[in-house]
């Protein structure tokens, strides 16, 4: 019924630029590029080697850049757990996900993701005849009567009425049921 997008920022890995604190107040950039998908132990340990590596062992360290995550933001501080959490499931689910976080959902919400998420569509008219087709509404409904159902207006009432909400994605409309 959808398509997951994997990676579609350009199919750009899911990473952080995670920068020792002291080091730029000290005026220089010293910093490492980190797979996001690893779990949060691993970020700190690439974390705690960087800061290492340059002499400061203290915990004073910011996200500076990111990347691959769908236009999720994150923040300097944002922690190793969620910074793992979103990325893994940005990993699973690609775009919509991130459509999903955009829209005020939690990242430890994919089990609640999976159940709003209805797929993938080149329309949000193209979800409805799906729906109606899938639900059977139409079955047994001659087809001289059945060619005048609107889908475009019964999507639109879908969407005006706060049944789905939808998210304008690069391979097409997202579509998300709002119960």
């Amino acid at each position: 019924m959808g398509c997951f997008s994997k990676l579609t920022d350009s199919d750009a890995e899911i990473r952080v630029y995670v920068a020792c604190l002291a080091c730029y107040n000290e005026g220089r950039l010293h910093g490492v590029w980190i797979d996001a998908t690893d779990d949060a132990d691993d970020i700190d340990a690439t974390r705690a080697a960087l800061q290492e590596n340059c002499g400061h062992t203290d915990n004073d360290w910011a996200i500076h850049d990111y990347e691959g995550f769908h236009g999720v933001r994150l923040s300097e501080s944002e922690s190793f757990a969620n910074v793992s959490a979103i990325a893994n499931a940005l990993s699973e689910h690609g775009e919509a996900f991130g459509a999903w976080l955009a829209n005020g959902n939690d990242a430890d919400s994919v089990d609640a993701f999976t159940d709003a998420y209805r797929g993938c569509f080149s329309s949000l008219e193209a979800y409805a005849e799906q729906l109606v087709d899938d639900c059977g509404y139409l079955q047994g409904v001659p087809d001289v009567v059945a060619r005048y159902f609107d889908f475009e207006a019964f999507a639109r009432d879908m969407e005006l009425g706060g049944d789905v909400w939808t998210h304008d994605g690069n391979d097409g409309v997202h579509v998300f049921d709002n119960h």
